[in-house]
């Protein structure tokens, strides 16, 4: 949601901002289901990330027949086996190969719940998972589902659901951020907030803008709950995320703008002697002064592993399977009995021409890279 507000209003404005976020509740439950997409049967929701549900509510249409007994389910992959933990933020080398989720490979499982009917409403509690549902996962009893879906279901029809609340363990607080710009825009920029909702936009200034953001917040390092502030001004649109306004303004001199906390009142000529007076760069100016990568360079980087490993070279469903091996040979498997069960408009030259080949087999499939 957005409101506008004139200019000559800004100072009661700012009086009324005060009075209000002195009383926001910051215990507002965060629901994520603003930020989700229907799913097409119109009975659940899909992520773009994997949410940590807590809760979810379902309100129908009509109320709900005592015969419906309606259950939640949540798609499921890997996780509870494999999970993030909540009070740290892993290495890359940690959790390299941890899958969080799949839109396509899993399946529904039914959530072990409390279900509570009023009328048209039904509100889903969790069990801790270990409790039925995968009793062999010790020391992990979490009283949510973590998952890309969820969905309502039962053995009987249903009436139709007109909307259904997620909510995770984030909270929800009011924060007061300002938008200082180079050069004032020739019209008021459009302003949404992903995760969040930016509840009234100032124009304090021609040349600022103060924004009042509903954030959300959370302790958990790895929660996909963080709150995305984008502005469009003219064919110009950026994104930032709020928390990292924790760490001081946000400069961006490509777009002419810079993005303050709480209570700092610079203007983007602050901001910017500020930043040449420090001698900051930006990322593409570090990376920009970084020398040309090389092969060797590349290789000697990298931490040494306990063995050689090869490296699968291809695209997902191609028939080709190719290998780069340690020592830079590459290997084709030409024989494989799955591109000879599907075979291809080329299949047949590939066969004919390793057939003509009067070399040792070995050789026949692997080619050393100069």
């Amino acid at each position: 949601m957005r409101v506008k507000i004139n200019r000559l209003a800004a100072l009661w404005c700012a009086l009324f901002l005060t009075s209000l976020l002195s009383h926001a509740q910051e215990t507002n439950r965060f629901d994520a289901a603003p930020f989700a997409t229907r799913l097409p049967e119109g009975n659940g929701l899909i992520w773009d990330d994997p949410r940590e549900i807590h809760e979810v509510v379902v309100r129908f249409a009509e109320p709900v027949p005592n015969s419906s007994h309606p259950r939640l389910e949540y798609w499921g992959s890997r996780w509870p086996g494999q999970h993030l933990p909540k009070d740290r933020e892993p290495g890359g080398g940690d959790v390299g190969w941890m899958e969080l989720g799949n839109w396509y490979v899993g399946g529904w499982r039914a959530a072990d719940t409390t279900a509570i009917t009023e009328s048209n409403v039904t509100t889903f509690t969790f069990h801790p998972v270990n409790e039925k549902e995968f009793p062999k996962v010790k020391g992990y009893d979490a009283p949510f589902r973590y998952t890309l879906k969820i969905r309502a279901v039962s053995d009987q029809p249903l009436p139709k659901i007109e909307n259904i609340q997620a909510f995770t363990d984030s909270t929800f607080t009011q924060r007061t951020l300002k938008l200082a710009w180079k050069i004032a825009p020739s019209k008021p920029p459009r302003v949404d907030a992903f995760n969040g909702a930016v509840t009234i936009l100032i124009g304090a200034s021609p040349q600022a803008e103060t924004l009042v953001v509903s954030v959300a917040q959370n302790p958990d390092p790895n929660t996909f709950d963080r709150t995305l502030v984008t502005v469009k001004n003219g064919d110009a649109t950026f994104t930032f995320k709020v928390d990292d306004l924790n760490k001081g303004p946000l400069y961006l001199p490509e777009f002419g703008v810079a993005a303050l906390p709480d209570g700092d009142q610079r203007g983007y000529a602050a901001i910017e002697e500020e930043t040449k007076r420090k001698g900051d760069k930006t990322l593409y100016e570090r990376v920009g002064e970084l020398p040309e990568q090389t092969w060797k360079g590349a290789w000697e980087g990298m931490p040494p592993k306990k063995s050689h490993i090869c490296f699968p070279l291809g695209v997902d469903g191609g028939r080709q399977k190719f290998r780069l091996d340690a020592n830079g040979e590459v290997f084709i498997r030409w024989n494989d009995q799955y591109m000879e069960a599907r075979p291809g408009r080329d299949s047949e030259r590939l066969r004919i021409g390793f057939s003509s080949l009067q070399r040792p087999a070995q050789w026949d499939r692997r080619w050393n890279l100069p």
